[in-house]
């Protein structure tokens, strides 16, 4: 992990040292108050708080571990513990803010562990941590403090989550009204009929006035949205509510086919990442060669009718790369790219590249 200065130069003074050895980091939260959460596949941050520390931490601005000292009756020294008491049971892929500070969470976990510090056991004569587990599957939500909210996907009577989705999430966001958009290898979300692609309301359920019927055939592995509300997603799929859609398709606000949207043969290959313009255009990446017949080596650039862009061009793209993930700058008309990566437009890189359009 490691933070960049706006020229691409590494901001030495944020130190993560040996950082998340062993695992693997797949997104951060910068926190209104400086802190960052951290979440991913890891289970120790700078080879410490092995045991305390699983797939979720807060960093402080300068990449030092949020923590505090435990006192213990038991022991002399205060022991130092990861400040945030919350622990997920797989990894966490993607963390997304609300307007009111509240943090959704989207991953492979089942379960979640809140962890009390520094009592006793029932004999007295050890320390203990006291561990409150409860069963959230695939999707959880944060309140502002960070503290598990039981209201998101909950069900009081059990109590435990829902049981959301019978498949994988592989992508998500979240839109201006604080919905979240869910796609994946998934055909139902808590036992209704959502094909792939859905979305939820602000507690957590499914949102009965977004529907895309029988939906994509295959997985979907990326989505996003135009300003006018529209959504774009790709994957596997070859067809989309028995139309021909290959590996990319535009749904309309309320989850119909928009057909004023057409990729034709679209990718040689697949499609793996998915990403809108500031200007409206569409950024698609993956493992393809040509791109609607043209060659086009892993990255391309489509209109908002699908057609292929004719104002980029390159050499190179990402030659036996793909990309995944991406961030907009919007006041610079610039798109960062981060990925799996060695060579952009016949040009060493090193897994990260800023683009101008």
């Amino acid at each position: 992990m490691a933070r960049l200065n706006s020229d691409g130069s590494v901001d030495r003074s944020f130190r993560t040292r040996r950082g998340f050895r062993g695992g693997t980091v797949y997104d951060a939260l910068p926190l209104p108050d400086g802190r960052y959460l951290v979440a991913g596949s890891f289970s120790n941050y700078r080879d410490r708080f092995t045991g305390h520390v699983q797939n979720i931490i807060t960093l402080n601005n300068d990449g030092s571990p949020d923590s505090i000292l435990v006192n213990s009756p038991l022991r002399e020294k205060p022991d130092t513990l990861p400040k945030l008491n919350l622990s997920f049971d797989a990894p966490i892929r993607k963390m997304h803010r609300q307007s009111d500070g509240k943090v959704i969470l989207t991953g492979f976990f089942r379960r979640v562990f809140r962890k009390t510090y520094g009592g006793l056991s029932a004999d007295g004569l050890r320390d203990s941590v006291y561990i409150d587990t409860l069963h959230l599957n695939y999707i959880a939500r944060l309140n502002e403090d960070l503290t598990l909210d039981t209201t998101y996907n909950f069900d009081d009577r059990l109590p435990t989550g829902k049981p959301t989705v019978n498949g994988d999430i592989f992508a998500s966001y979240l839109n201006s009204a604080d919905q979240l958009m869910i796609a994946g290898s998934f055909t139902t979300f808590n036992g209704t009929s959502a094909a792939r692609i859905a979305r939820l309301d602000t507690l957590g359920a499914l949102d009965a006035t977004f529907s895309v019927g029988s939906g994509p055939d295959k997985d979907v592995l990326s989505i996003d949205q135009l300003l006018d509300g529209r959504i774009v997603a790709s994957g596997y799929f070859l067809n989309v509510a028995g139309s021909v859609r290959k590996k990319i398709a535009m749904f309309t606000a309320t989850g119909g086919l928009d057909n004023s949207f057409d990729p034709g043969e679209s990718a040689v290959g697949n499609v793996l990442h998915t990403r809108v313009l500031d200007n409206g255009k569409i950024l698609v990446s993956g493992f393809f060669d040509l791109f609607q017949s043209y060659k086009r080596d892993g990255i391309a650039i489509l209109e908002p009718d699908g057609k292929l862009s004719t104002s980029f061009n390159n050499f190179g793209g990402f030659k036996n790369g793909f990309v995944l993930s991406s961030a907009s700058i919007t006041a610079r008309s610039s798109i960062v790219l981060v990925g799996a990566f060695t060579n952009f437009d016949l040009k060493p890189v090193s897994g990260i590249v800023k683009l101008n359009y």
